[in-house]
């Protein structure tokens, strides 16, 4: 069953990463004093530890203070093994969660965004810290759910609606059409509200950028024309930008010298927009560049270089030599470059004076921490999460 659901689950990922608005390299929930802002690849930083799920989809929470790593199920004496649809649900791991997309905390509640590809559905599940006490919010029509944001007490998130026909065989294939939309939902109640329907467009996708004071910057990125994934130039990519006033809902169209830009990969970083530029699709050469929404300057910050994440108000960036990762600091805006000889280290959050980190040994994922100082050395030891 769940190999049919792989294959649906690929289909979509075509379809995003057509789009060419791709996923952050670092997916963690940044939560600030009024606005938490959430990627989608299952992990997420609260103050008091960090969340993620293992390479067989269970959730653990990692306690920073008294550093404890625990496998987040509320049932005693649970073995922890994966379940199917048809067992029981007393029997059911509450940490097993095979088709949660990603998740935070938000008023001392645990929230699962939980997606079964195919189904064109998508929920809101809220549960105590521990998993307990689990209920659906919201049952939303959507393939696939992006980054999102929350802030008092209601969730800013983007749809995704690919667009169906049946082949010659009767089977359903996407037709590279899909519509996108932009909408607000009220952790309470469960209610959701539309603040913006695109038009639809080939590969259309809406996707949060970043949280900006008390604003959300959302871009549009589609396709003039039927892209097969060969002639990018041909199908004519094309960029809008969205500034969502979360007072009252109001979205406006916003940043046009923004949209001309071949923009890949972005983050936010205060009122600064850093963002991958492509110089050429053939060879995947790509700058870096910092783009100030206050003064509107913008500048390369770094070239030749390719999957960056923001951390620690840095910009860490792997050049073409996949050991080399280059560190912008945008405070003295100066340009380390580290070498990470044994391994290579992807920052996934921030606690203190330290990193958590992962890594992949023989394909599977693996997480630690580490001190900032040691990652900015170029040491790739760490201390692993493990169960304890």
């Amino acid at each position: 069953m769940k190999r049919k659901w792989f294959v649906c689950l690929a289909g979509i990922c075509v379809l995003l990463a057509a789009a060419m608005l791709l996923s952050r390299a670092k997916a963690t929930g940044k939560s600030g004093e009024d606005m938490i802002y959430v990627g989608n690849l299952g992990e997420f930083s609260s103050e008091d530890g960090f969340y993620y799920l293992d390479n067989e989809r269970f959730l653990h929470f990692y306690d920073y203070k008294m550093k404890k790593n625990t496998v987040v199920c509320s049932k005693p004496n649970c073995m922890h093994q994966a379940w199917e649809e048809d067992t029981p649900e007393e029997q059911r791991c509450d940490a097993y969660a095979f088709y949660c997309q990603s998740l935070f905390m938000y008023g001392g509640k645990l929230y699962l965004v939980w997606s079964v590809p195919g189904s064109g559905k998508t929920s809101l599940v809220e549960s105590a810290p521990d998993r307990s006490s689990q209920r659906v919010v919201a049952q939303i029509d959507s393939d696939y759910l992006g980054f999102f944001a929350v802030k008092d007490g209601s969730m800013y998130f983007c749809t995704l609606i690919s667009e169906m026909k049946k082949d010659e065989s009767g089977m359903p294939v996407q037709t590279g059409q899909s519509r996108t939309s932009f909408n607000r939902l009220n952790l309470q109640t469960g209610r959701v509200e539309l603040l913006r329907e695109m038009e639809k467009h080939y590969n259309g996708q809406l996707l949060i950028a970043g949280v900006y004071q008390d604003t959300i910057l959302c871009c549009y990125g589609y396709f003039r024309d039927h892209f097969n994934g060969l002639n990018y130039e041909e199908a004519g990519r094309q960029l809008k930008w969205f500034t969502c006033h979360t007072e009252d809902g109001r979205m406006e169209e916003s940043f046009p010298a923004l949209t001309d830009i071949d923009m890949g990969h972005c983050e936010m970083d205060g009122e600064k927009l850093i963002y991958e530029k492509w110089r050429n699709m053939d060879d995947n050469t790509s700058d870096i560049y910092c783009y100030h929404l206050d003064t509107q300057e913008n500048h390369k910050i770094l070239s030749d270089s390719h999957s960056f994440s923001v951390d620690d108000h840095k910009v860490l960036a792997r050049g073409y030599e996949e050991s080399e990762c280059r560190m912008y600091d945008l405070a003295s805006q100066t340009t380390e470059t580290l070498v990470q000889k044994d391994r290579i280290l992807y920052v996934r959050a921030e606690y203190g004076d330290s990193f958590i980190v992962a890594c992949y040994e023989n394909g599977r994922a693996v997480y630690g921490i580490m001190p900032k100082e040691d990652y900015y050395r170029g040491n790739t030891d760490f201390v692993k999460l493990d169960v304890g």
